[in-house]
């Protein structure tokens, strides 16, 4: 019986060294102290790199709607791009994370109130902008949709199942599941 304890003791101890490891969030050498800069966990394997991150320097020319307008306007001071897929519940998926930062905390916060607002239309993510060697990939506006504010940062998450049979609940959960890529996105991680 005491052995069985041990054993299970050793068991539990592994367990929880093993998630602590797997979940803890390592800052990288050298990164920023910037709190209201955009952070993110490894990836864990739930998200592959289907086109590695774009950044450009100017939002201009990189929106549509009256996001487009909005930039027209205030320009961003960089807008970093990437595309992913994820697999759940059987149906596979584009995830588009766009990270905007902006001059000013409040050019961001009008930033995510406008793209929060539906038919204002958005950042364009890299398959609409032909930008991404996709073959029938799916169009990720119109499906999931998740974003967050920190600072000066607007984090913006896309996504669409490439069969287009993923439920709207399980597309945001997906969405929001990505922010945590912000930092991997924006080279802030």
């Amino acid at each position: 019986m005491l052995k069985a304890l041990g054993l299970l003791a050793v068991a539990v101890i592994a367990g929880l060294v093993w998630w602590l490891i797997r979940h803890e969030e390592v800052p990288e050498p050298g990164g920023s102290a910037d709190s209201s800069r955009p952070t993110s966990s490894r990836p864990a394997g739930d998200f592959r790199t289907a086109v590695a991150p774009v950044r450009d320097a100017s939002c201009t020319g990189h929106a549509y709607g009256k996001i487009r307008g909005f930039f027209a306007r205030t320009d961003c001071q960089q807008l970093s791009r990437a595309l992913y897929t994820t697999t759940k519940e059987g149906h596979k998926t584009l995830v588009s994370v766009a990270v905007v930062e902006m001059r000013t905390a409040a050019d961001a916060k009008r930033l995510k109130r406008l793209t929060d607002t539906d038919g204002t239309g958005n950042v364009a993510d890299l398959v609409r902008e032909g930008k991404a060697p996709m073959p029938n990939a799916p169009e990720v506006s119109g499906g999931g949709y998740a974003s967050r504010l920190a600072g000066r940062y607007v984090t913006i998450v896309e996504s669409q199942a490439f069969d287009k049979a993923a439920g709207d609940e399980l597309l945001g959960r997906i969405s929001t599941n990505a922010l945590r890529l912000a930092g991997q996105v924006s080279g802030t991680r």
